[in-house]
């Protein structure tokens, strides 16, 4: 997979820190919840259609992390995302994926991939 720094696009750099995230899934909706240590909710994100979800640690996203200088609370649209071509690969290309994108989320400790049609719809408390 090459990685390029001109694929990425900013979609949001100003996500509100939080000291944990949740993660719901439900019939292709995604919700992505964070909150402050005291559980008290700061935002949600929503998704309303999902194919695919992945977290990991930050740890294993090192040259992502390096490659776009991007920090905690900052989401990337991969305008060139490998994701999608393996999604289109493995399904035989029976979804049409020309309204689906990959949003990268840096959170906390971990990043977290979204393939989803549609933008996410923003929530804060």
């Amino acid at each position: 997979m090459t990685e390029n720094k001109n694929r990425y696009r900013v979609f949001q750099s100003d996500i509100k820190p939080s000291d944990k995230i949740k993660l719901t899934y439900y019939d292709g909706e995604l919700n992505l919840h964070g909150y402050r240590s005291d559980d008290s909710l700061i935002f949600n994100i929503r998704f309303e259609y999902v194919l695919l979800t992945r977290v990991c640690p930050e740890s294993i996203r090192l040259k992502l992390l390096n490659d776009t200088q991007s920090c905690v609370g900052t989401i990337l649209v991969d305008e060139e995302s490998d994701v999608i071509n393996w999604i289109s690969e493995q399904d035989l290309q029976i979804t049409d994926m020309s309204n689906f994108k990959h949003y990268i989320f840096f959170l906390a400790n971990e990043v977290a991939d979204v393939i989803a049609q549609g933008v996410p719809i923003f929530d804060y408390v």
